[in-house]
């Protein structure tokens, strides 16, 4: 009797979890099937025999979803809830494609022990209108002259950012300046026909480019602002475009505003420095020259280091900048005063130093141990002379009195160098069959040796039996000092 009871009990059971119904959703609506960009999209569903429900849609490229708080809803990422019944969401969407898109909403009910129930899922598509000008605002202008600073702004609140890109032309270079946004770094070239950012630009913003145009008339050049579906994505149907018309590149004429020294335009021979300065305009640079003078010698000293120049020819291999200052100090081998030229050059744009525009100071540079008198400061153009026969007429007096005070200290041999070789040498020269070559450069070389032997052989000083033969020993030294007083 037991078992019968025990089998009816089972037969009983059995057919109560075989005929438990499966979770669903009962229905599945939204307020319209057709949004425009922005807009929001009200979706809710009924569920029955539930225990909760995820929520989900599926990516669709160039489409972003929000909640109503402004955060970002993900897509492709189910959102569950714990909610039996009834439930709902809304959510804006935005389509920033310039083409109508379709996208999904799936509701998918969970059974009582809160696993997804697939077979129970539905879904519904709605449509979402693209939106219209994401750029809201551009402001720049439409023409610029070549290489002046051109400022482009643009405002898309609701966009997550922009990019641009330029038309090609042969004839315009294009660089960044500067950017309202701390990632984008000045650029001296811009590619064309791409876009130009790799990460992009803000939504809102501003960029300064810079333009020059090569031809000898005015070019076009087309700046096109694309609104960023998504990150590297950007949309080429809602652009905005600015033509800009870019008037060729005029090359200042490179000029010399200035060129002065400091003291003027006497100095002393042993090297006293005197500072200059100088203004250029419409050059990349400047360079100087000193004029040729075989007593004259000069170091000059600026930004770009130290140079003892070659007359004639450029100070410095590289360009000065165009506007800057230096020490000089010139030498001066002779025993009168000896004119100099200091000569400013202006760089030109296509290389080279523009030998018309520049300015020159001359110096009259006086021998050791004379007194300058100052004269006023008057740079002036290449090619014309300064005034100095006063100057001369003094110097010519002053040489009569320094030949008379000479007097021979120090013993020298070959190789010495300085003003008491020089001093040595004018003496020296004085008698052209002892010196015939007559050269006062200062240096004591072959030449002077020679002239030294002929004197000390006319003299009866030394012969090449004495060990002072060719060098200035106290003997010969002295001998020359009773000729000279």
């Amino acid at each position: 009797m037991k078992k019968i009871i025990l089998i009816a009990g089972i037969l009983f059971v059995t057919p109560l979890f075989s005929f438990a119904a499966s979770p669903s959703i009962t229905s599945f609506v939204a307020g319209s099937s057709i949004i425009g960009s922005g807009q929001i999209a009200s979706l809710s569903w009924n569920l029955a025999d539930a225990g909760g429900y995820s929520f989900v849609i599926p990516c669709v490229t160039s489409v972003t979803f929000k909640k109503l708080d402004g955060t970002l809803f993900p897509c492709d990422t189910p959102t569950p809830s714990t909610a039996v019944s009834a439930n709902g969401i809304d959510l804006s969407v935005w389509n920033y494609s310039g083409n109508t898109k379709t996208f999904t909403a799936r509701v998918i009910p969970k059974d009582a022990s809160s696993v997804d129930y697939l077979s129970g899922a539905r879904e519904i598509q709605l449509s979402v209108t693209p939106m219209q000008h994401p750029i809201e605002n551009v402001v720049a202008s439409t023409s610029v002259s070549s290489l002046v600073p051109y400022v482009l702004s643009w405002t898309g609140s609701l966009l997550d950012g922009i990019n641009l890109s330029l038309s090609c032309s042969s004839n315009i270079h294009t660089a960044v300046i500067t950017s309202s946004s701390p990632s984008v770094l000045a650029q001296s070239e811009l590619p064309c026909g791409t876009q130009i950012f790799p990460q992009g630009l803000p939504a809102s913003g501003s960029v300064t480019l810079s333009f020059k145009n090569t031809d000898t008339m005015t070019r076009d050049i087309t700046l096109i602002l694309s609104p960023m579906m998504s990150p590297g994505l950007y949309n080429g149907m809602q652009t905005e475009r600015i033509t800009l018309s870019v008037n060729p590149y005029v090359a200042l004429k490179a000029q010399t505003s200035s060129f002065t020294a400091s003291t003027t335009l006497l100095s002393t021979l042993e090297g006293t420095p005197l500072s200059f300065s100088w203004t250029t305009t419409g050059t990349t640079g400047a360079n100087i020259i000193l004029s040729c003078n075989d007593h004259v010698t000069a170091t000059i000293v600026t930004e770009n280091g130290t140079s003892t120049p070659r007359c004639g020819a450029v100070a410095f291999t590289k360009p000065l900048s165009p506007t800057g200052t230096g020490t000089i100090a010139f030498f001066n081998n002779d025993l009168v005063g000896q004119p100099i030229n200091l000569t400013l050059l202006p760089a030109l744009t296509q290389g080279g130093f523009d030998g018309t525009t520049g300015k020159s100071l001359t110096f009259q540079i006086l021998p050791r141990g004379v007194t300058p008198t100052l004269l006023p400061e008057t740079p002036h153009l290449i090619g014309t002379v300064f005034d100095i026969p006063t100057l001369q007429k003094k110097t010519e007096q002053v040489r009569t009195t320094i030949e008379a005070k000479i007097i021979f200290t120090k013993n020298l041999a070959r190789g010495a160098s300085g003003s008491d070789v020089r001093d040595i040498q004018e003496f020296l020269k004085k008698d052209a069959d002892v010196y015939p070559e007559g050269i006062t450069n200062g240096m004591f070389g072959p030449l002077t040796e020679r002239a030294i032997k002929r004197f000390q052989l006319k003299n009866k000083i030394a012969d090449a039996k004495n060990p002072g033969y060719g060098i200035i020993g106290p003997k010969t030294r002295a001998f020359m000092n009773s000729l000279n007083n």
